[in-house]
């Protein structure tokens, strides 16, 4: 029985590693992969395609879903409805990161991530096929439901997946420029997504892209699945992945599962779903509640909302990249604080800013939630990858990027609706985006402390020793 690591011989003060699991810096070319272009081109199309879905899904649970897959009555209510959809998706994304994680490492990152493309891509498309409730009553809610859930099972699995393919096989000096190279996929994603709704709506009279214009961009996602297996069939599994598993078989390590994580990792644990929580809160609110704020208290027309939208995504791929080159240069931690204080400070101007229904100031803000949340969210593709050893790295990183979305994405347009209905007012909303993003701030800037080059081979051989 393996003995898994303490989280108190892991990471020291002042930035100084312990020798029990000491890493050592990164040579110059040290740990590339001759696999390294096609890996980064297969996460970008997962990463892409996880995006699209997910700016899709929750700017038409905003727009549309209210209106077509619940019962007439409080807009508001509606509303409400069509966000508890998104958040089932967000409840499956754990899920899909602790099953298809515990596959991932055990079969090999390849084989789960074809499987992820082919759910995502199917539930996506069906989804666009649902009659509405008038139709079908009660039914359509529940279907809605179960196809949620199961997009958000795949993308459980696919992000963990998806960020390995690229952080295993690149540079321990570049792993953070690499992995945040393919995570600019998420704007690729968001920007198809957004430019395909808004070609629709502005093409459509309103009463046609509530009936079925809003369908195409759910069925469209089959093009982008498509592309994404053909790409990821031309991937290897990592030399990383292939060695540590002939040890692990030689040394005959039970295969770790997600108990064995939080007992032999908690820190480590701790220190990932406490990165995650802040800006997946700030992201519930501004991309998904902010789509119906903007629209029924605001004013603003859906094609105004979603050329918002587009234009701030468009602009994410410069902070997105140039977080992951000064990750390298700098370290993770003071990158991702940089993004989160950024947004403790924007918080309390942002919803005055967009109450003053003057289109370029919305955008400005808007804009600048997005670059900031982009700085939080690239560093994480190279840092949660560095917290595990290659046995659990999938299962681990998968759990600790999705568990919060229960606690932070799932719940926070919820919250914001049911707050602004309850107390007639945005402060309490801005109070609960300051506390999440405080937390996020004292588990990265208090519980962290790894160089900005970290070797992914000493922490097995570490994990090797204490196992031994």
């Amino acid at each position: 029985m393996r003995t898994a690591l303490p989280a108190n011989e892991d990471i020291g003060e002042g930035g100084a590693l312990q020798p029990a699991t000491a890493a050592v810096p990164a040579r110059e070319g040290d740990g590339g992969d001759p696999g390294l272009r096609k890996a980064v081109l297969g996460s970008m199309a997962g990463t892409a395609i996880e995006w699209y879905d997910f700016l899709v899904y929750s700017t038409a649970s905003g727009l549309v879903f209210g209106k077509i897959f619940f019962p007439e009555g409080d807009p508001w209510f509606a509303t409400l409805s069509a966000f508890v959809t998104v958040a089932v998706g967000f409840v499956a994304r754990p899920v899909g990161a602790v099953v298809l994680g515990y596959y991932g490492d055990v079969l090999g990152r390849k084989r789960v991530l074809q499987m992820t493309l082919l759910i995502i891509g199917l539930s996506t498309f069906l989804v666009g096929c649902l009659p509405t409730y008038q139709s079908i009553g009660i039914a359509a809610p529940i279907a809605l439901i179960i196809l949620r859930f199961a997009q958000g099972f795949a993308i459980g699995g696919e992000w963990g997946g998806a960020t390995l393919l690229v952080a295993e096989r690149a540079p321990d000096h570049r792993r953070g420029f690499y992995t945040t190279l393919a995570g600019s996929a998420t704007a690729v994603g968001n920007i198809a997504g957004v430019l395909v709704l808004l070609l629709l709506s502005s093409a459509m009279a309103k009463e046609d892209f509530l009936s079925w214009g809003w369908r195409i961009a759910f069925w469209l996602s089959v093009v982008i699945v498509a592309v994404g297996a053909y790409v990821r069939r031309q991937v290897e599994e990592s030399a990383i992945f292939q060695e540590a598993s002939r040890r692990n078989d030689e040394a005959r390590l039970k295969q770790g599962s997600l108990i064995e994580v939080i007992r032999g990792y908690p820190r480590e644990l701790l220190v990932g779903i406490t990165a995650r929580l802040g800006e997946n809160t700030i992201f519930g609110i501004t991309s998904i509640f902010t789509v119906s704020y903007l629209n029924q208290q605001v004013g603003l027309s859906s094609s105004e909302v979603l050329f918002v939208t587009f234009v701030a995504s468009v602009t994410t791929v410069i902070p997105v990249i140039g977080a992951g080159w000064l990750a390298d240069r700098f370290g993770r931690r003071p990158v991702f604080l940089t993004g989160a204080i950024a947004l403790l400070l924007w918080s309390p101007f942002y919803f005055p800013l967009l109450d003053t229904g003057r289109f370029w100031i919305i955008m400005a803000v808007m804009t600048f939630a997005f670059w900031a949340q982009a700085l939080c969210i690239a560093v994480q593709s190279s840092m949660l990858p560095e917290l595990f050893p290659t046995r659990l790295r999938y299962i681990a990183s998968g759990f600790a990027y999705h568990a919060t979305s229960i606690a932070a994405g799932s719940v926070a347009p919820i919250i914001a609706v049911w707050l602004l209905s309850r107390f007639g007012s945005t402060t309490p909303i801005i109070l609960y985006m300051m506390a999440a993003l405080c937390v996020s701030i004292f588990g990265v800037g208090a519980l962290y402390r790894r160089p900005a080059s970290y070797s992914l081979r000493a922490i097995d051989e570490a994990d090797l020793r204490k196992a031994g």
